[in-house]
């Protein structure tokens, strides 16, 4: 089933062909009929780029088919690339780089 994300960062709402109102909240995504695309209002705020018509990821759809899903394992480093752990990031994250306001008052 095709998939309708709304775009902006607010509710907004779409009449469908069988005169309900889709309410979609910021951001959200629905799933919707192919016949409910044929509704003229949906197909007018896909048009305006309110709403956005996306197709379900293979991924999402092989979970829902019962098919297993190659795990994708983190890629090695290179001899090139040094390794990183999450424990020394974080610690660099956390240190104050000096300013240009803290090297004048060490002069």
């Amino acid at each position: 089933m095709p998939i309708i994300k709304n775009m902006r960062f607010q509710p907004t709402g779409a009449m469908l062909s069988d005169g309900t109102m889709l309410h979609l909240l910021s951001r959200e995504e629905r799933e919707v009929s192919t016949s409910d695309l044929q509704a003229p209002h949906l197909k007018g705020l896909i048009a305006s780029g309110q709403l956005a018509l996306q197709e379900r990821d293979r991924e999402e759809s092989a979970a829902q088919s019962g098919k297993p899903i190659a795990d994708s394992a983190r890629p090695e480093p290179t001899e090139s690339e040094p390794e990183t752990s999450t424990a020394s990031s974080v610690a660099e994250r956390g240190r104050k780089q000096p300013s240009a306001r803290d090297e004048l008052e060490t002069e």
